[in-house]
């Protein structure tokens, strides 16, 4: 009767484990893994640390990322930013002449 009992045990828990596993396998990848700004390190036993390194810092995430509003792919041309205040000048020709005064 004891013996049954320990067979018993024994298989609910090989039972629970194997859900467990099924449920960890069926989440989906973060969004980190696949951005710009994430350093991704990845174990030989699957697991990764990622840590975000946008707006310079180091800082380490904690939790599985879905959205983040400064996500970028890494896969994607970079994006030309243009800085400043004035457009590009197009013709030089059409520009008039500058006159320095002296008050």
């Amino acid at each position: 009767m004891p013996a049954l009992f320990l067979v018993s045990i024994v298989r609910l828990i090989e039972a629970l484990c194997r859900q467990m596993r099924k449920a960890r396998a069926a989440r989906p990848r973060p969004l980190c893994t696949d951005c710009v700004h994430a350093h991704v390190q990845y174990a030989v036993n699957g697991r990764r640390a990622i840590a975000c390194t946008f707006a310079g810092g180091v800082r380490p995430v904690e939790l599985d990322v879905m959205y983040c509003t400064d996500y970028r792919d890494r896969n994607t041309a970079p994006r030309l930013v243009q800085i400043g205040f004035a457009r590009p000048i197009g013709n030089p020709d059409l520009l008039g002449e500058v006159a320095l005064t002296e008050n």
